[in-house]
């Protein structure tokens, strides 16, 4: 598909979010003629955020991992060709990335760095050294193989063995980690929305250990991220169209030939790559295009929850950026994790600064109001916000303490990220990657219909960095390993440091 450098084809990318941009940027490096089609106003999907009275308030993207020098992302999107446009600021100058703060008064501070990472816990747990061995002993084989880019440098792109594929919670049982230890390793699969007992050990590892080869947050404008991967693409001599959303893909002898936009204008294209929900490109596709099987599978996937957040403005001088996030965590005696919140304090603009709080959220509390649409939700759906949003900002100051120059930016509900985003039910990070359904999550990885990829968090790994790998698969998917080694690897950064 697509030909050599003498003979360019045409490509479609339906979203303009990371997945999308970055599958966009691969496929024209190998001068492919690539379309983006965003059907919002501006491209960026979660990536952009928003401003409000000044202060620019993040969506989709708070904190990054393995962005440091000769790190995954970092070789990644310098192969893109946008990671030094990219300003960043590292965590953990406290000595802490994350600060866990368990319901029975007990703490952990996760660092930066395995070797650093298991001497906390060494610390913590000082009766279970051997359960610890064998946890870490996974974490860094995992670490190695991301290291090395396995996934995207190797013909075959396995980064696990089929050991990983069980729950983390039947691992660390069977390893005799205690309930509290099994909590604290349990913390990563929240950022996922997905519970231990059906995380399987690989998602688990991934979230992990990119985080503790270093973390990041922006060091600029949700617009600046944007425009890096949108000025790359351009640069390359990509196209994108704004505003105007795909109404339905094109079938012609049973493989993709274009879509047909809402306005009414049609764009052909052999090959169409749908950075979405698996279940809104159902939605743009005939029931006679797909099959029935990989029909029945999509339709049957769970989602994660979507994300209740409260933006606040703090005053500068009183509240300076936290150098960490924290986490406020609700365990049981049994090592379970339930509902907990995120808490963020950022650098904001002048005098004040951008304290952020985040819970998940599921469709069923914000069922009164599913039928409508942003800012016509009415009087009692902003009450609904603001109680909830007081009762965080309550536990928030009893943990942290009172909070001066309070004012409120912003509040939303995953309807917000449901019309912003068009994910089903506002789903904050995709389908969910559990036990319970990982046939169906690996057929998003084949082809949908000959000549229709799936690529972004839905398709390959959630996350920042499980969503750019995840662009590198389907554009080996596309091309074959033996181009994708020729004109992509070698001589790259991806080839490792």
């Amino acid at each position: 598909m697509g030909g050599r450098r003498d003979q360019p084809g045409k490509a479609l990318v339906i979203g303009s979010g990371i997945g999308g941009l970055s599958t966009a940027i691969l496929l024209a490096k190998l001068n492919y003629q690539v379309t983006v089609i965003e059907g919002n106003a501006h491209p960026g999907g979660l990536m952009r955020g928003y401003c409000r009275q000044g202060v620019e308030c993040p969506v989709g993207i708070h904190y990054v991992g393995a962005l440091g020098e000769g790190e995954p992302l970092r070789r990644m999107l310098n192969c893109l060709g946008v990671g030094s446009r990219i300003p960043a600021e590292r965590l953990g100058r406290g000595g802490a990335i994350d600060r866990y703060l368990f319901d029975d008064a007990f703490s952990f501070f996760l660092p930066e760095g395995m070797d650093a990472f298991e001497e906390q816990l060494r610390l913590s747990f000082p009766k279970e050294q051997g359960p610890i061995s064998a946890v870490m002993a996974g974490l860094r084989e995992i670490a190695a193989r991301m290291y090395r880019l396995d996934v995207i440098c190797s013909a075959e792109g396995i980064l696990f063995d089929l050991q990983y594929l069980e729950a983390l919670e039947e691992r660390l049982v069977r390893l005799g980690c205690s309930p509290r230890l099994r909590a604290v390793l349990g913390v990563a699969t929240t950022l996922m929305d997905v519970s231990p007992v059906e995380c399987p050990v690989f998602y688990h590892h991934v979230a992990l250990v990119s985080l503790l080869f270093s973390s990041w947050r922006l060091a600029c404008d949700s617009s600046h991220l944007v425009d890096a991967f949108v000025n790359r693409l351009r640069e390359l001599g990509g196209t994108i169209l704004s505003g105007d959303p795909v109404k339905g893909i094109r079938m012609r002898e049973k493989r993709v030939s274009g879509v047909l936009l809402q306005s009414g204008r049609e764009l052909n294209a052999p090959l169409i790559v749908a950075a979405i929900h698996p279940r809104i490109v159902l939605n743009l596709l005939g029931e006679q295009d797909i099959r029935p099987a990989f029909r029945e599978r999509i339709l049957q996937l769970q989602d994660t929850a979507g994300v209740f957040a409260v933006h606040l403005g703090v005053d500068a001088g009183r509240h300076p950026p936290w150098p960490y996030n924290v986490y406020r965590l609700h365990n049981d005696d049994a090592g379970g994790i339930g509902e907990g919140a995120f808490y963020q304090l950022r650098r904001g603009s002048g005098e004040t600064n951008l304290l952020t709080l985040m819970t998940h959220s599921f469709p069923g509390e914000w069922r009164d109001w599913e039928g409508t649409t942003s800012g016509q939700r009415g009087s009692d759906y902003e009450e609904a916000k603001e109680r909830k949003a007081e009762i965080m900002l309550e536990e928030a100051s009893r943990l942290c303490g009172p909070f001066s120059g309070l004012k409120k930016l912003d509040v939303y509900t995953p309807l917000t990220l449901r019309d912003w985003g068009h994910t089903p039910y506002g789903s904050a990070y995709g389908v969910r990657r559990s036990t319970r359904q990982l046939l169906p999550l690996i057929s998003l990885q084949r082809p949908a219909a000959a000549g229709l990829y799936l690529a972004g968090q839905n398709a390959w790994a959630p996350g920042i960095i499980g969503t750019v790998m995840g662009s590198y698969q389907v554009v080996k998917s596309i091309v074959g390993f033996r181009r994708f080694q020729e004109e992509l690897i070698r001589g790259s950064e991806l080839e490792g440091p």
